[in-house]
């Protein structure tokens, strides 16, 4: 069961594919310079960075219950903005079969996140786009039933809570000389 809810999460964050990631891991806080994005885990949840698939940047574990975050960052073209990303990853969901609620926005963070399950997993997603970097962050859930997924959503929301996209610096335009 654990490998089909770890597969389920792998088919989420590579929805779109992307390229393999390095970054850095201390404690609770995880930096990716090169995905331009900071995250913090909750208390009593192991991460672990992971490099061995695409766009997947971090996993979070926690054991007795049982749950599983996983953190990703992919490049988007044609998606703009954080509710069209959370529309198109909803479609895509249910065509794999997946009931899914409607996005929902996170107004405090401006990310869109979705429930959805199979019967068997039960997952929640929010999903961030930054305009100025043009990428798709995502932050998945996972748990082995509604009653667990829900004892973690406080952990859910405070890792979303400190997602922190590093906006390029704009440059300060010289005055011009009288």
């Amino acid at each position: 069961m654990k490998c089909k809810a770890t597969l389920a999460m792998v088919v989420v964050a590579s929805l779109a594919g992307g390229e393999i990631s390095h970054a850095d891991l201390d404690g609770d806080k995880f930096r990716s310079d090169q995905w331009k994005v900071s995250i913090e885990g909750p208390k009593g949840w192991q991460l672990t960075e992971s490099t061995s698939y695409p766009s997947i940047l971090l996993w979070m574990v926690h054991r007795r219950p049982d749950a599983r975050m996983l953190f990703s960052a992919e490049p988007l073209t044609a998606i703009r903005d954080s509710q069209t990303y959370a529309t198109e990853t909803a479609k895509k969901l249910q065509e794999l079969g997946y009931q899914v609620r409607a996005p929902q926005l996170h107004s405090a963070t401006g990310a869109y996140w979705l429930d959805f399950d199979d019967g068997e997993h039960f997952l929640r997603q929010a999903l961030l786009v930054v305009d100025d970097t043009r990428i798709g962050y995502s932050l998945t859930l996972s748990a082995a039933d509604v009653r667990i997924r829900g004892q973690f959503l406080r952990a859910f929301d405070f890792s979303l809570r400190h997602l922190i996209p590093r906006r390029p610096k704009k440059q300060a335009t010289p005055n011009p000389s009288p």
